[in-house]
């Protein structure tokens, strides 16, 4: 630093990240301890209730007014109710001691990030040097072209990662293009579905706008919803001939609705409801270029929605030609 503050190099960023880093880890512990109190709180009411259950089903057995089958079937459905519940409780425990070890990918995605545009350069300057080294190999030339080819789509995907970060950190809310934030998302996975032959189309009118929303929340939102449906049709693309994926917004009145549909392998009725479970995935490794996630993106992607008001359902009867589409509505006020 000189006499009038700090100066604006690398190892102030640095300081700029540490502090940062700091202040997420306060907020962590933070968010910890409120989790606590509302953890105890449900035990408390996880117990109430149980007790509740067994009282009732005491009640029963003495009652002078019901027949011995009668008792039985109703203290059949009693204790149905009570092992409900502490599955019910053990799933909880479970996922938010899962979620909680999950957020602290927060903390080290800005470092991440920063840490990867010096792997970048790195990488830039051995393409270099390969392709440099195919004008006297002939046999480097497809691996100098495939190595600039990948490295040109990891660089995208990272100025994506950092602008989805920043936008985060500022959190403003402005009203955006439906169509710009829509090709924003789908230029990050352009070659990628290219490459597995999967025909993307989207519509929406350049005069269609957003809600006032930060540009991270609505642009997450869809990346989310596009991923999933790639994820899905990859699943299938050995046995159908034309993967595809549409997205849809459009504003009616005073709603924005946002609308992503796959032909892929569908979601059994029975599943329906728990596609909104966090740690709960429908996908697998096994063969998808994806992978499979963690199973927290629509848990996400829920509470997003209606934390700004809004509503995501998984639509009863998708469009022609689809077997899943999700289905957004935001309130344009």
């Amino acid at each position: 630093m000189d006499r009038e503050g700090f100066l604006n190099n690398r190892a102030f960023d640095e300081l700029v990240e540490f502090v940062r880093a700091g202040i997420e880890f306060l907020a962590l512990q933070d968010k910890r301890e409120l989790d606590r109190i509302l953890a105890k709180e449900a035990r408390e009411a996880s117990q109430n209730a149980r007790e509740e259950v067994r009282q009732a089903i005491e009640h029963i057995k003495r009652s002078p007014t019901l027949t011995a089958p009668d008792k039985a079937r109703i203290t059949k459905v009693y204790r149905q109710l009570a092992d409900r519940i502490e599955e019910v409780e053990e799933y909880n425990v479970q996922a938010r001691r899962s979620l909680m070890t999950m957020s602290l990918l927060g903390v080290v995605a800005g470092f991440m990030t920063h840490e990867t545009k010096s792997l970048v350069f790195e990488m830039e300057k051995a393409a270099q040097i390969v392709s440099t080294l195919a004008k006297k190999h002939p046999d480097l030339k497809d691996v100098a072209a495939e190595l600039d080819k990948r490295l040109f789509t990891f660089k995208r995907q990272l100025q994506y990662s950092q602008m989805f970060l920043d936008g985060v950190r500022q959190n403003q809310a402005v009203r955006m293009s439906a169509a710009g934030q829509i090709r924003h998302v789908l230029k990050r996975f352009e070659s990628f579905a290219t490459d597995h032959g999967i025909e993307v189309t989207w519509e929406a009118a350049s005069k269609v706008e957003t809600p006032v929303l930060p540009p991270a929340v609505y642009s997450g939102v869809l990346l989310n919803l596009y991923t999933n449906a790639l994820k899905a049709v990859l699943a299938v693309t050995s046995s159908i001939r034309d993967p595809k994926i549409a997205i849809r917004a459009w504003n009616e009145r005073g709603t924005h609705y946002l609308e992503v549909s796959d032909n892929g392998v569908g979601i059994p009725p029975e599943l329906r409801k728990r596609i909104w479970d966090p740690l709960y995935t429908t996908t697998s490794d096994t063969g998808n270029p994806l992978g499979s996630g963690m199973g927290l993106g629509l848990t996400l992607v829920k509470q997003v929605v209606e934390d700004t008001g809004g509503k995501i359902v998984l639509a009863e009867d998708p469009p022609p030609g689809f077997n899943t589409c999700f289905h957004v509505a935001f309130p344009m006020e």
